[in-house]
């Protein structure tokens, strides 16, 4: 999360949601002891038992009343989940990339998960259709913290409670759209978007040519409330 010095805003930072470039502008208005409250608050709430959780993605609902009152504008960003599920397949195939280059400098997986996924993809990633199988499988778990375990299958919301506005990722390619947001969190002087952590190509809808029907349909399933919810369509 960002939290504003002068309590104007709090970004919120739901994952693959085009959050990293939004944080890119927003961090000089960071307030580090807010943000030191966020990591001492985490070590407290059940969010430190889901695996691949960060401080980063946390939820404003770990904050009371009280403290939310305090900001004048509260927001988070959505994305459609099927353009989600891809940019989060090739982040993995980027990040497959750079781990397998320290492999070969003679760097080995020092963490049991590495050695794990090595053991079940010795050669090449995961294709986009196993890790959609894997984050299906993951949602269908009866174990909560199992189910939760991917950030990408938690329900949106997590994020979006407690929140001002919910802004789809969509719309914000538009400048306007944009200059909006930033008016909204104080910024008159609106400096252009940045796009880090990019993993999608300049067509947002390139992701349809690597879905078959039947990830499709998963995809759907796990995230048919958000499908609704902001008006998305595969």
């Amino acid at each position: 999360m960002i939290f504003d010095k002068d309590k104007r805003f709090i970004f919120v930072h739901n994952p693959r949601t085009g959050g990293t470039s939004i944080r890119k502008v927003l961090e000089p208005y960071q307030d580090p002891h807010m943000h030191k409250e966020l990591h001492n608050k985490i070590k407290n709430t059940n969010f430190v038992r889901i695996h691949g959780a960060v401080p980063e993605h946390a939820a404003v609902s770990i904050f009371s009343d009280h403290i939310r009152n305090q900001y004048k504008y509260i927001f988070t960003c959505v994305r459609n989940p099927f353009s989600r599920m891809y940019s989060y397949c090739q982040k993995i195939h980027q990040q497959d990339k750079e781990f397998r280059k320290m492999l070969s400098l003679g760097h080995p997986p020092a963490r049991t998960t590495d050695v794990e996924y090595l053991q079940k993809y010795p050669t090449t990633p995961p294709s986009v259709a196993e890790i959609i199988d894997h984050r299906y499988g993951l949602w269908s778990s009866q174990y909560i913290a199992g189910r939760y375990s991917s950030l990408v299958t938690f329900p949106y919301a997590f994020w979006t409670f407690g929140t001002h506005e919910v802004v789809r990722f969509e719309d914000l390619q538009e400048p306007g759209e944009w200059e909006k947001l930033m008016h909204k969190c104080g910024i008159e002087d609106v400096p252009s978007r940045p796009h880090e952590n990019r993993s999608y190509k300049d067509n947002l809808l390139e992701y349809r040519d690597s879905y078959t029907d039947n990830m499709r349909k998963k995809v759907q399933t796990m995230f048919q409330k958000e499908i609704e919810t902001y008006g998305y369509e595969f």
